[in-house]
């Protein structure tokens, strides 16, 4: 048989303190992972605003109105962030379980190769459906895969950029 070591005597005052999540943290810390709240309040705001400002401009086109300016510069502004938030949630919520904070150059490209995927199957699977009236539902969800798919496209193309510049500067994302 072996000996097991002796453990070290229990201390007399108990476990260390947990850190206070409150508290501020001290100078140089590193920033923590995005949560997925915040990527979804992100996601949900800039997609609400991207959603709103085309619907209004597109609406202002059939109704023959002067809709100016506002509404493609509030939907090109708009939509990039909420791309970047829905990829970053998608990514989050998908891996949850793991800490990391953002992902790899890897995982961003494989995040957009499942978006192109989902892109050019829901684009394909819409223009083969649209002439169909009786397939109109069918229509809509595939567009609206297309739209989800290029909305991934874009935001991995912008983790993929945040995961270069860490790595350039030896900030890993992917633990």
């Amino acid at each position: 048989m072996t000996d097991t070591p002796d453990l070290p005597p229990p201390s007399a005052t108990g476990p260390p303190p947990e850190p206070d999540a409150l508290a501020p943290l001290p100078p140089g810390t590193p920033a923590g992972r995005p949560r997925i709240w915040q990527a979804a309040v992100l996601f949900v705001a800039c997609g609400a605003l991207a959603g709103g400002s085309c619907t209004a401009f597109l609406g202002g086109l059939s109704g023959h109105t002067d809709t100016g300016d506002l509404w493609p510069f509030l939907f090109i502004v708009s939509t990039p962030f909420a791309a970047g938030a829905f990829a970053l949630l998608v990514f989050r919520l998908w891996r949850r379980r793991a800490a990391e904070s953002w992902p790899s150059l890897g995982q961003a490209a494989l995040i957009a190769l499942g978006g192109t995927v989902l892109t050019v199957g829901g684009c394909g699977g819409w223009a083969m459906t649209m002439d169909a009236s009786a397939l109109q539902p069918i229509a809509f969800v595939l567009g609206a895969a297309f739209v989800l798919g290029m909305a991934l496209v874009v935001g991995a193309g912008e983790l993929f950029a945040i995961a270069l510049i860490r790595a350039i500067f030896g900030r890993p994302g992917a633990r």
